[in-house]
């Protein structure tokens, strides 16, 4: 009964928190506006929002208002992160085209999740997600300002995206008030060069996590990642600059960025006394870089989607080294091989609906690397049924190596002997309940869900609501 009342009293809390943050993040955004004349548990943006069509189309005239909303839209990351404007609960609201005529798209998003593990290993401080009953709520607002407005190329923009963390498990993120968008983003040369700079989250500029490879589907969290290890920012923006140069085809590119790197404490690290997170240097990090080489074939009529990537990444920031107690190496590198490959085409309208095949493959150096290798392979439906065009569904497999160095350094400086690797098997529907309104339901079956104590198995169960304004 105490157990419940707690819980019951946090839901309260976190409902109440939830509606005036977001009252006060709309209204300030939108005096700013008028002033101007602007994991969780799996992937949870909806993957049926990538490319929907490139079939003909109507005459604009006969299009819906919302869809002219869809060209301001910024194109310098790879992860959606928001769907098409008329799959928003503002779809039709008149502000988003009155800021539309001024050169703004205003988004916001509301997410709440909550995950457990229905095995019961509770505990008073738990070391996986879900361990305890998990809860994390995401408030992010985001402002696209149409560059080619003054003047630079036509798909030119500008984007500011402050968010909201709040959840009760410290390895899923800061509970704090982030800046994760501060930059601009300027094609050149007919589209055929690429170039942004400024405060990003550089996860979601390379690689591109989707449903087969959400770093999230782990009870060992974002950290788990090759990206996130190797310093990457995930959570909180970090300043950088990246260049893509595309083939004459459009097809084959090389990408290159370079940005600060995030805290080798990872995520849970972040000091919420710095402020929203923009600051340009941070003590006990460097540089990171990074080299991702690819090949994709776009969606479209008759036509099956092929995605496929690999990288290096390198940063130059001190690591502890798992073979010397108490001393530190400086530098650290990892490669990745990712891809996805449409394998059924059903619908020529709807070109994104199909089944799809992921895999990935990531490695990078024991010795100062918690988790040293990982891969995994996965299958996503976009579309299952006809008359759910919108949904999707997934099943993977993950398998996380922890470091053998690792192991042994905590087995002899903390008496704690863990387990050698983790495998996570995930299922999970993703519902398109009404446009802007997505409820994701996941199964976890976990074998070694902690890479600091031997827990055996997790079966965790996942419920996540996503709200898109």
């Amino acid at each position: 009964m105490e157990n419940t009342r707690i819980r019951q009293q946090i839901w309260v809390k976190n409902v109440g928190f939830l509606v005036v943050a977001g009252l006060l993040t709309l209204s300030c955004a939108t005096g700013r506006a008028l002033a101007q004349n602007i994991p969780n548990a799996i992937n949870i943006i909806p993957p049926s929002n990538l490319e929907t069509s490139t079939a003909p189309q109507p005459q604009a005239a006969t299009q819906p208002a919302c869809k002219r909303l869809d060209t301001l839209r910024y194109q310098g990351r790879e992860n959606t992160v928001f769907p098409s404007a008329c799959d928003t609960l503002d779809a039709d609201w008149q502000f988003r085209q009155t800021m539309y005529d001024h050169g703004f798209l205003t988004s916001f998003e509301v997410r709440q999740s909550f995950d457990y593990d229905m095995l019961g290993h509770n505990t008073k401080t738990p070391l996986y997600s879900g361990q305890n009953p998990t809860e994390n709520l995401g408030l992010f607002f985001e402002t696209v300002y149409d560059l080619s407005r003054l003047g630079l190329p036509d798909g030119s923009r500008f984007v500011v995206g402050p968010e909201l963390y709040r959840d009760n498990y410290r390895l899923t993120g800061p509970n704090a008030l982030v800046i994760n968008e501060l930059a601009a983003f300027v094609p050149l040369f007919k589209d055929r060069v690429e170039v942004q700079a400024g405060y990003m989250l550089w996860q979601n500029v390379f690689y591109g996590n989707n449903l087969g490879t959400s770093s999230a589907s782990s009870a060992l969290g974002p950290q788990s990642s090759l990206q996130t290890e190797l310093g990457m920012a995930t959570f909180t923006a970090t300043p950088g600059f990246d260049v893509r140069v595309w083939a004459p085809d459009h097809r084959f590119y090389d990408h290159f960025g370079m940005s600060r790197s995030a805290s080798p404490g990872g995520g849970y690290s972040y000091d919420t006394s710095r402020g929203p997170g923009v600051e340009w240097v941070v003590p006990g990090t460097g540089a990171l870089f990074v080299n991702e080489v690819g090949y994709r074939i776009p969606r479209g009529p008759d036509q099956h989607y092929l995605w496929i990537r690999g990288g290096m990444i390198y940063n130059n920031t001190e690591y502890t080294n798992f073979n010397l107690v108490q001393h530190k190496v400086r530098g650290d590198v990892g490669f990745y091989l990712t891809g996805d490959y449409q394998i059924t085409h059903p619908d020529n309208d709807l070109v994104a609906r199909g089944l799809y095949m992921n895999f990935k493959l990531d490695a990078a150096p024991p010795d100062r690397n918690l988790y040293s290798d990982d891969a995994s392979i996965s299958l996503y439906d976009i579309g299952p049924f006809d008359s759910r065009p919108h949904d999707s569904a997934s099943i993977g497999v993950t398998y996380n190596k922890f470091s053998s160095n690792a192991v042994n350094y905590y087995r002899a400086t903390t008496g704690i002997h863990t387990a050698n690797f983790s495998t996570t098997a995930i299922a999970s529907y993703n519902l398109h309940l009404y446009r802007g309104v997505f409820l994701v339901n996941s199964l976890s079956w976990v074998k070694n869900p902690s890479a600091r104590k031997n827990y055996g198995n997790a079966f965790i169960g996942t419920d996540a609501l996503t709200l898109m304004f």
